[in-house]
């Protein structure tokens, strides 16, 4: 009778930790989960940020262009001004 009370102890002892070890399977099983979500988001948040950098450098080096052609614009027309006002003083 000591040897069954003994194995029954064992037998409830060993359903226990199976219990216990099946819990923290499922808890580390939900926190990767969380962690992989939160990966995931950070990667789609990184993919949108890059895209949006891509389409600032694009706007950036357009609007240099225009303002480089915009200086040139100018320097023509005060070329231009400078030409007709020497006209001017001729006559």
């Amino acid at each position: 009778m000591d040897e069954f009370n003994q194995n029954t102890g064992q037998d409830q002892d060993n359903h226990r930790k199976k219990n216990d070890l099946q819990r923290e399977i499922i808890m580390s099983e939900g926190d990767l989960h969380k962690i992989s979500n939160e990966k995931i988001a950070i990667e789609a948040e990184i993919r949108r940020l890059k895209k949006e950098s891509d389409q600032i450098k694009i706007n950036m080096q357009q609007h240099q262009e225009r303002l480089k052609k915009l200086d040139q614009d100018i320097m023509m027309k005060e070329s231009e001004i400078a030409h007709l006002k020497k006209q001017l003083n001729l006559l």
